[in-house]
């Protein structure tokens, strides 16, 4: 159980595109992986990011000082 699936998802999903399809070699199936990867796994934390530090500079606090009430 890694975050994102880690490794495992990175690892078959260049493995099935040229095993399931006939026309994707694996130069063009791993270009693929890393690009599908980069843009729903990776977007998702630089947005994360983006954000705590905007919203650090709208209310003057650091992100130790930040407090989610429930």
């Amino acid at each position: 159980m890694l975050p994102g699936g880690l490794g495992v998802t990175d690892a078959s999903m260049p493995l099935l595109l040229v095993r399931l399809s006939n026309s994707i070699s694996e130069n063009v199936a791993i270009a693929a992986t890393m690009i599908t990867r980069v843009a729903t796994l990776w977007f998702a934390v630089i947005v994360g990011v983006v954000s705590i530090l905007i919203y650090q500079r709208i209310s003057h606090k650091k992100i130790s000082e930040i407090v989610l009430e429930n």
